[in-house]
């Protein structure tokens, strides 16, 4: 029987097989390149795009916090013509009040009683005259406590007058009332 050398069929399928597999190895690394590279690119678009739409959300939020600052500006602006709008209705339901104020204190004034300064600051009336005696004085602070609108007469000076021999130089603070503190005190 003849002897069959197998020894170099088997070499040439040892290096055909370790062919392949270097093959597969070379095809599975450079799959796995190509797949990282495809990832990083997918990802780094990914976040080109989530950095744009944050840039988008940030500019909207400034633009939203401008308009936030409007909005506050009108607001403020708002409250300062409210206040004013009742300002001017306060002076307007006021007006006719410290006229008819102002025509009842010479019906009440005694005849010996001389005025000299009648001025108003804000919520109080000073009133400066002569007097030939403290009991005039006291009487037209009566008469003056039962005006209405007008209450709490004080006495702030009492001196001898300077112009006119026995006369007493007065001078009177009186508190008035609003006309919406006398609506609310009728209601």
């Amino acid at each position: 029987m003849p002897r069959i050398n197998l020894l170099p069929w088997r070499e040439e399928h040892r290096q055909q097989c370790q062919k392949e597999f270097l093959q597969r190895v070379l095809l599975s690394v450079l799959t796995g390149i190509i797949l990282l590279i495809i990832s990083g690119q997918f990802i780094h678009h990914q976040q080109s795009l989530q950095s744009a739409r944050n840039t988008l959300i940030k500019n909207h939020i400034a633009q939203l916090d401008g308009e936030i600052q409007d909005v506050r500006a009108l607001q403020k602006k708002r409250e300062q013509l409210l206040d004013w709008i009742n300002t001017l209705d306060t002076l307007q339901a006021d007006r006719g009040y410290i006229v008819q104020i102002f025509n009842k204190i010479p019906q009440i004034i005694p005849s010996s009683i001389y005025l000299k300064k009648i001025q108003q600051q804000g919520r109080v009336l000073f009133v400066e005259g002569e007097a030939q005696s403290n009991q005039q004085i006291s009487e037209l602070m009566r008469k003056l406590a039962h005006i209405e609108g007008l209450h709490d007469p004080t006495l702030t000076d009492v001196s001898a007058s300077p112009s006119h021999q026995n006369f007493n130089h007065f001078i009177l603070q009186l508190q008035q009332i609003a006309s919406s503190q006398k609506e609310q005190g009728a209601l």
